[in-house]
């Protein structure tokens, strides 16, 4: 009686033994982990954006960013969905303007901007001329946008000369007569001074020549020689 007893201690000892081994190994197969070893993914912080005082309507040129927009700040993750103006990029975006409205409270999208053309450069009460120029008459590449110069023309005109002259009479007498010369000749003037470069337009550059193997043609033609001749 008292053997039967051992072995009944001894089976179930036996039995949760194993139940624990497989508990354990059930554990390790499905990735069981300790609470307290999970650790929380820390939260970004927000970001400062620019967001509009008021309602802004398209073609608003941008001067003054603290007049026009205020630093609002909003989450990591809708910034960089949103593709939004960082508040430190502020003093990048003066002298463009808003290519679309801007609702008051909204922020502002970097596709919203653009530069500014040739008509929000001119200022009020002007007018703007285009000058053509080759490379010498340009200064080479020394003249840039925003310089002042002063405009000289050149053209050509005929210039009368009076000149005092000599005959002799019929009677042997000498008189003094006014002779009237002309001559072409090259002047320049000065038409306009102090005068402020809004844009250069260069012509774009030629396309390289296309080397063919008997002779040289621009790249507009077709190589005709091509083969072994």
């Amino acid at each position: 009686m008292r053997s039967s007893r051992l072995l009944l201690v001894l089976g179930l000892l036996v039995a949760a033994a194993a139940a624990a081994f497989a508990f354990i190994l059930i554990s390790q197969s499905t990735g069981t982990t300790n609470p307290q070893q999970v650790q929380a993914t820390p939260t970004p912080p927000d970001v400062e954006v620019l967001v509009a005082r008021r309602d802004l309507p398209a073609g608003t040129i941008i001067s003054d960013t603290s007049d026009l927009f205020k630093v609002v700040p909003i989450p990591a993750v809708d910034f960089e969905q949103g593709n939004y103006v960082h508040a430190a990029q502020a003093s990048s975006i003066t002298a463009k303007k808003l290519l679309t409205p801007l609702n008051q409270n909204d922020p502002l999208q970097v596709e919203q901007l653009g530069p500014l053309g040739l008509a929000e450069k001119i200022p009020a009460g002007r007018r703007a001329y285009p000058i053509k120029v080759n490379l010498l008459m340009g200064v080479g590449d020394l003249i840039s946008e925003g310089d002042r110069i002063d405009v000289l023309v050149s053209f050509p005109m005929t210039v009368l000369y009076i000149r005092p002259g000599i005959t002799t009479g019929a009677d042997g007498s000498i008189q003094l007569q006014l002779k009237e010369d002309t001559t072409l000749d090259t002047t320049t003037k000065t038409v306009l001074q102090d005068i402020q470069v809004l844009r250069i337009l260069r012509r774009p550059a030629a396309p390289p020549a296309a080397t063919c193997r008997r002779h040289a043609c621009s790249t507009a033609d077709a190589c005709a020689w091509t083969g072994s001749r």
